[in-house]
């Protein structure tokens, strides 16, 4: 969700928490800083702390009439960003396509580490699938699905019944596209389903 300020009414109390939750953020650290420029938004919003605690650097900020006015950074990091935001993004807009192909390759190059062990990742996740899976009460015949689905629904609608002999235990084997096999031996049906789905989720 993008940052808008359309739900928002003046004179009204906000924590960041609520504001990150808001617009969309996973978190509220991301608007943890007290100025935060928000992606592909043409805005710079400023988090001024008007009763500072003892530990924080005591900048001189002052509300009057309308008017803020705010003592910049120490280090003048934020105040450079603010003032360069128009003329950093006006330097993108121009770039050539032969100076953004640089950018991209210089930005690939630096994150070439954190790419490779996503794709690394990715194709774990995408490159294995459940190809057949067994479950097998251990007083009874064999009962063989082809999706964890399938053997989630069987156990709805199993029962344990008499002379069909003494009851001991489910016997599940869950065979993977790679060769993986897992192997489980529980004896109660909701335990069962419950390492059903916690493979399911893998």
């Amino acid at each position: 969700m993008p940052v808008t300020f359309n739900k928002l009414q003046i004179g009204t109390q906000y924590d960041r928490p609520y504001l990150a939750e808001a617009w969309g953020y996973e978190s509220f650290h991301a608007i943890a800083k007290g100025a935060v420029k928000p992606r592909a938004t043409p805005y710079i919003i400023l988090f001024i702390t008007r009763e500072k605690q003892e530990l924080q650097t005591q900048y001189e900020d002052h509300l009057e009439n309308g008017v803020l006015e705010i003592e910049g950074e120490t280090n003048h990091a934020a105040d450079n960003r603010m003032i360069n935001a128009q003329r950093t993004t006006n330097k993108i807009e121009k770039a050539s396509r032969a100076a953004m192909m640089r950018i991209r390759a210089h930005l690939v190059r630096s994150n070439q580490a954190a790419i490779d062990r996503f794709f690394n990742a990715l194709n774990k996740r995408l490159g294995r699938h459940v190809t057949r899976v067994v479950v097998i009460p251990l007083y009874g015949r064999i009962n063989e699905f082809s999706s964890i689905e399938d053997a989630v629904r069987f156990l709805e609608h199993h029962t344990v019944y008499e002379g069909s002999g003494e009851f001991r235990k489910y016997e599940i084997r869950i065979e993977f596209s790679n060769a993986d096999k897992v192997e489980a031996f529980i004896e109660a049906k909701d335990k069962v389903k419950e390492f059903l789905a916690f493979v399911a989720g893998q």
